[in-house]
């Protein structure tokens, strides 16, 4: 019964040191990801905003 503990034991060790070693990595990623798709983001609002008021600019032309 007590080699059947410490073989799970040895198990957990290896599963924690895995964790320890790879988790930063991919906090990494996710962060990379998120970068990405905020400046995707924030390109698409930019576009909006210009396209909105071009169409603004347009209507105060045709109004005249």
């Amino acid at each position: 019964m007590e080699s059947l503990e410490n073989e799970h034991s040895v198990k957990l060790v290896i599963m924690d040191e895995h964790w320890l070693m790879f988790e930063p990595l991919s906090e990494m990623e996710g962060f990379k990801e998120l970068q990405k798709q905020a400046q995707e983001f924030g390109s698409t609002i930019k576009q909006a905003i210009n396209n909105r008021l071009e169409i603004d600019k347009q209507s105060n032309t045709k109004s005249y």
